[in-house]
């Protein structure tokens, strides 16, 4: 009974040590994004692009609404590139919803990230390990330090929200290749 106990305490013990973990992560990778400096994409972003293929863009028109963001990424796609859906999120973040919004938003996409990653990674008698979430803290904190990293609104997204995607397949692949073995053994 006492060593049933001692499981269950040090795994409570080791929940609450990965949370703060991701927490802690979540809200310095949230705070390094309010806190970076918009440059580049992330000022022309706040602009209606215009069909000028010469990539002079009119910034007299600041995206205010959805709309906006959608019709300045349906004329990028047929002059540009075709990273429309992302790119209307990046659209809305540098103009209506804010830094602040993108901020908060990016924190909770590194915990997501973050999350699937450790499941995908770490073997499963070895997830309640907080000093293995503790390196994969470490590696996405500073591993990404360059000015330019994924605290910018336009790389952020561009790279961060497919990762979030990735790693959601990986982790439906895991669970779908247990519920396959689990059925072969039971045919």
């Amino acid at each position: 009974m006492n060593s049933v106990r001692g499981y269950i305490s040090g795994r409570s013990a080791s929940i609450v040590l990965i949370s703060f973990v991701l927490l802690a992560t979540g809200i310095s990778f949230g705070l390094r994004c309010y806190y970076q400096e918009p440059v580049s994409d992330d000022l022309l972003y706040r602009f209606v692009l215009d069909d000028n293929i010469l990539g002079r863009n009119d910034c007299s028109r600041l995206v205010e609404t959805l709309g906006d963001a959608i019709e300045s990424q349906s004329i990028q796609y047929f002059y540009s590139n075709g990273r429309t859906l992302i790119h209307i999120l990046v659209q809305m973040f540098a103009g209506p919803w804010g830094f602040t919004a993108f901020a908060v938003f990016e924190g909770i996409l590194i915990v997501a990230i973050m999350t699937l990653f450790g499941f995908y990674c770490i073997p499963k008698r070895r997830r309640y390990n907080h000093l293995l979430w503790m390196l994969i803290a470490i590696a996405y904190l500073y591993l990404f330090q360059d000015k330019e990293s994924f605290f910018s609104i336009a790389i952020g997204m561009n790279y961060l929200f497919p990762m979030l995607w990735f790693f959601h397949i990986c982790f439906c692949w895991i669970i779908a290749r247990e519920v396959v073995v689990k059925t072969c053994c039971l045919l």
